[in-house]
């Protein structure tokens, strides 16, 4: 096993040395990434909206938007570190969970009226977000979350109080979740299908097309390579 992994290490080292021979990706290849990537996702993410959702979350390269979406920005006043921890503890007892949530919403109650206040008052959003949001995630979308009807990602209720918002501005009341108490906001529409090359960040373009030409260069090298072994696969005896 020991020299197993040491030839998946050797492996591994030289298709990196491989791909790091393609540095450079130029305009005419980043459109025809661009148009692939588009083409697939057009089809892929029009048929299942949760592989949109997750590519969003893990920050892949986006060209197609599903339609349904609009962005939500939102405050999260979270529960303590010490309530947390009781929380975790009563995993699978249902009873003693709910107890234990009811008192963590209690602790954290007057913190998150008094920001409730404020967003009613008229307060900046984005600033009341830097000053009390204890979502770290966030800071990755700016312009907000994106959340359908149909969500698959996001928790229920989380969905219905965004998804409850009548018009872009719009702010909700308190939503309790398991994770604490959420400020949302109605910050815009998501526009839904292709989304134009000029519109998607100039690096991000390069970056994504610039792997995949590292990945189809190392391809196109292992098939030569085995082209002049003239390897033999005999997949029956396996």
């Amino acid at each position: 096993y020991k020299a197993y992994l040491e030839d998946q290490k050797f492996v591994e080292k030289a298709k990196n040395a491989i791909k790091a021979t393609v540095t450079e990706v130029s305009d005419s290849e980043i459109q025809d990434f661009y148009d692939r990537t588009l083409e697939s996702q057009g089809n892929t993410f029009g048929q299942y909206p949760e592989q949109y959702e997750q590519a969003m979350i893990y920050g892949d390269y986006i060209t197609y938007n599903v339609e349904g979406y609009r962005r939500i920005k939102q405050i999260l006043i979270g529960y303590t570190d010490e309530d947390k921890g009781k929380l975790d503890e009563q995993i699978g007892n249902e009873e003693g969970y709910q107890a234990a949530l009811q008192t963590a919403q209690e602790n954290i109650r007057a913190e998150a009226e008094d920001v409730l206040s404020q967003v009613k008052s008229g307060a900046d959003f984005d600033g009341l977000i830097t000053t009390y949001n204890d979502d770290p995630g966030i800071s990755s979308f700016p312009d907000g979350y994106y959340v359908s009807a149909d969500s698959a990602i996001w928790d229920p209720v989380f969905i219905t109080a965004a998804m409850a918002l009548a018009k872009v501005g719009d702010t909700s009341e308190l939503v309790a979740t398991n994770y604490g108490y959420h400020i949302l906001k109605y910050a815009s529409d998501v526009t839904p299908g292709a989304i134009p090359l000029n519109q998607i960040d100039k690096e991000k373009s390069r970056e994504a097309t610039l792997a995949d030409k590292k990945e189809e260069f190392l391809k196109a090298e292992v098939e030569r390579w085995e082209s002049i072994a003239k390897i033999e696969r005999f997949y029956d005896k396996l």
